[in-house]
């Protein structure tokens, strides 16, 4: 084509190209940068990789190998390596094949999940294939954005190309993801830093507790309820801290479908919170009257689950 042709093509012509072009430079950042392969299901690639040996004879042990082998499924695989097994430092052969299920099905995702897009605070857990939470409910597990690096569960980065195939995405990992306990989501969670340094700070040893078997349900303050009354907090001895902490404590798995509005419920401090709820939106009510908006519903652990709240509750005997 002639130079000075180009030149005279109508510039409204080419406008709609050069914004086609723009939007998808903008959506194809580390979110997309996807290498796929769609001939291969998760289970045929992860046999044919000599680095998923350990991971691929696990699957295979349990049975999930012909999970990740169905075409018209939708998976995401958090897929550790051997140097992953061997860091572990665990023999696999001395796991029984359900607790091996279960440590495998918290590294899947039933759906999807390209890249770091849409991650925001609200935003960040999502259900894993993993029922070992009380009542066979499934596990949660969390993602987050650090700049264009995808984390899992706060501290393990995964590879920034995920691979995908035609059932699934994977992405590679150099850890094994443990099962999570309540206190883990105080740890993990870089937005529960104040709870966290609460609760080891507290009398008694509430991390331990959360560690435990017993199943508790937690309205988790989140670090900005914390320093809406910092002066109340930092003036608080380590027994009043414990009281303030057990007070967001309820015994058992509730989840955020158990709750119903006016109801009452008996926190581990012995005083009642009441629940609030109004056109599905969930609010807990203190002694005070005073509300927290829940924030994030539903976080399942092995030992009960996490409800993220805005605000700290304060018992009346404080």
């Amino acid at each position: 084509m002639n130079l000075l042709k180009i030149r005279k093509f109508p510039l409204l012509l080419l406008l709609p190209a050069f914004l086609m072009f723009f939007a998808s430079c903008e959506s194809d950042d580390v979110d997309d940068m996807v290498v796929a392969d769609k001939d291969r299901t998760i289970t045929e690639y992860l046999g044919s990789d000599s680095d998923f040996s350990t991971l691929s004879a696990a699957l295979e042990r349990t049975g999930l190998d012909a999970t990740l082998d169905q075409e018209n499924a939708d998976f995401t695989l958090f897929a550790p390596n051997n140097a992953a097994f061997e860091k572990m430092g665990v023999d696999l052969t001395s796991v029984s094949n359900e607790d091996l299920t279960d440590i495998l099905l918290y590294h899947v995702i039933q759906d999807r999940r390209l890249g770091v897009v849409n991650l925001t605070i609200e935003n960040r857990y999502f259900e894993t294939a993993s029922s070992a939470g009380p009542n066979s409910n499934n596990l949660s597990i969390m993602l987050e954005r650090n700049n264009d690096e995808l984390m899992v569960n706060g501290f393990v980065s995964v590879s920034s190309t995920p691979n995908d195939f035609k059932n699934g995405v994977i992405y590679e990992m150099n850890d094994v993801l443990s099962l999570p306990t309540i206190a883990d989501i105080a740890v993990n969670d870089k937005n529960l830093g104040r709870l966290e340094s609460a609760l080891t700070t507290a009398s008694g040893d509430l991390v331990g507790l959360l560690s435990g078997a017993d199943v508790y349900t937690v309205f988790a303050p989140i670090d900005d309820g914390f320093e809406d009354i910092e002066d109340v907090v930092d003036a608080l001895d380590a027994d009043q801290l414990a009281n303030v902490l057990s007070y967001h404590v309820v015994s058992g798995n509730v989840l955020s479908n158990d709750l119903e509005d006016d109801q009452t419920v008996m926190t581990l401090n012995g005083e009642e919170i009441t629940i609030d709820i109004d056109l599905g939106i969930i609010r807990i009510e203190d002694q005070d009257n005073e509300k927290a908006l829940v924030r994030i519903s539903d976080i399942q652990t092995t030992n009960g689950v996490v409800h993220i709240i805005s605000k700290v509750l304060l018992p009346s005997d404080l």
